[in-house]
């Protein structure tokens, strides 16, 4: 049996999958490793947007619109904290399938929707796309398409870069300034 260039050859795309699986496998391990390392140490985590509103006052929003954003500033997320780390390794095994779903329609360069974040200051909080975002930074990609919705604050937004785990639990990432005048 002969292949075309036009079609697929089947055994390739399973061993392509079977690639992708192992690669996201990898990254759960990756995960874990990094969370064991930082047992005791200065731990990183996705910031939870909930505490935006009860630790720096929303003062408003607004539609941003379809952005290009840089991946690096994403920072936290509305409603997945836990199921990745702060550089978006997945963390759950459920995820898996997902995963490897979105890395093999990237590699095709088959259309995917824009991610949709929040805009606090500089930073973002995804609120869809976290899997998206997840295969992306593995891909190198620097920037991606986005839905932004600015959020305004009364207080400015400081990020420590890293926390002690015994501080992570149940402890603010957020530190009110001084407010802000607009």
């Amino acid at each position: 049996m002969s292949y075309s260039i036009y079609t697929p050859n089947p055994l390739f795309c399973m061993d392509r999958i079977g690639a992708t699986v192992e690669e996201f496998r990898q990254l759960r391990r990756q995960a874990d490793r990094r969370r064991w390392w930082a047992f005791g140490r200065r731990l990183r985590q996705l910031l939870a947007f909930r505490d935006v509103p009860r630790q720096l006052g929303v003062s408003g929003m607004r539609n941003g619109g379809l952005q290009e954003i840089p991946i690096n500033t994403i920072v936290g997320s509305v409603n997945r904290t836990q199921d990745f780390t702060a550089d978006f390794l997945p963390k759950l095994d459920h995820s898996q399938e997902r995963w490897v779903r979105i890395k093999t329609a990237m590699e095709k360069a088959l259309a995917l929707p824009p991610i949709a974040v929040y805009q606090v200051d500089a930073v973002y909080f995804v609120i869809d796309g976290h899997h998206r975002i997840s295969v992306a930074r593995r891909m190198g990609i620097s920037k991606m398409a986005a839905y932004v919705t600015q959020v305004f604050t009364r207080t400015p937004l400081i990020i420590e870069q890293e926390i002690s785990y015994e501080q992570s639990i149940g402890a603010s990432l957020f530190h009110p300034m001084a407010a802000r005048t607009h």
